[in-house]
């Protein structure tokens, strides 16, 4: 067993959404930790998951460099599983709404948001018709390889939404998310040597099983970013999102 702790002054109520978004998840059949019990222990919520053994996928393509081009397809191929399974039936948030209330709050000029907001309307009214899961932060730490094979973790943000949304997120973070500061030198250098090529072969891959459009795609990267804003993320990066907000 693990326990996941939430900072203090998180409220239990995002721990049992947390506890109920992996249980769609697990229910669903996608390979993902069994939720055995949420609660508070003093003045933190957890959510108490079954153990996965093995390494993220993040810890195994640093470990052996040469591995990372089969790593970026396990990651695609997981993507797409994810993205066959309907959301009629889910009690999950509905991603626009997600997207409006993270662009409502992101530090944005009046203009550039109103530009996001209406993008993410056209986006959201031209997609699917069907919705299906999206897990909204899926990337290369959030699966663990186990012996049994990879393991998707972390389902905070599952939503309902459009499969290109999600893919797009993903794509940012591969790109262009700033690498913690305390990170070895060593790994930085590793990361940002794989990380496009990463990225490339992961979107690849996605589009050899699941269609794809890119125009569409680049729309959601510009909103996605938007949104991306509204996290706790450093002023490097936040300088590169605002360029790739303005399609530079």
């Amino acid at each position: 067993m693990v326990l996941k702790l939430y900072h203090a002054g998180y409220p239990l109520m995002a721990a049992q959404q947390e506890a109920a978004n992996a249980r769609v998840a697990h229910a669903a059949g996608l390979p993902t930790p069994a939720v055995l019990d949420v609660g508070q222990i003093g003045e933190r919520a957890g959510v108490l998951f079954e153990r996965i053994h093995g390494p993220t996928m993040l810890e195994q393509m640093l470990a052996g460099p040469s591995d990372a081009l089969p790593l970026a397809h396990t990651l695609a191929e997981l993507h797409v599983a994810l993205h066959q399974i309907s959301a009629a039936h889910s009690a999950a948030p509905p991603q626009q709404t997600r997207l409006e209330n993270a662009l409502t709050r992101a530090k944005l000029s009046q203009t550039v948001r109103t530009e996001m907001q209406q993008i993410l309307q056209q986006l959201s009214r031209s997609g699917p018709t069907g919705l299906v899961l999206c897990h909204g932060d899926f990337h290369p730490s959030n699966i663990i390889i186990s012996p049994a094979g990879p393991v998707i973790i972390d389902w905070v943000d599952l939503t309902q939404g459009d499969p290109t949304a999600d893919v797009a997120r993903t794509l940012l973070l591969l790109e262009y998310a700033v690498l913690p500061f305390n990170m070895p030198p060593e790994m930085v250098a590793q990361i940002t040597a794989l990380r496009r090529q990463f990225a490339a072969a992961y979107v690849a891959r996605y589009t050899e099983l699941h269609a794809l459009d890119r125009p569409r795609l680049q729309s959601w990267m510009r909103v996605v970013a938007a949104a991306r804003l509204v996290e706790k993320i450093s002023a490097d990066e936040v300088t590169v999102l605002h360029q790739l907000i303005a399609g530079e």
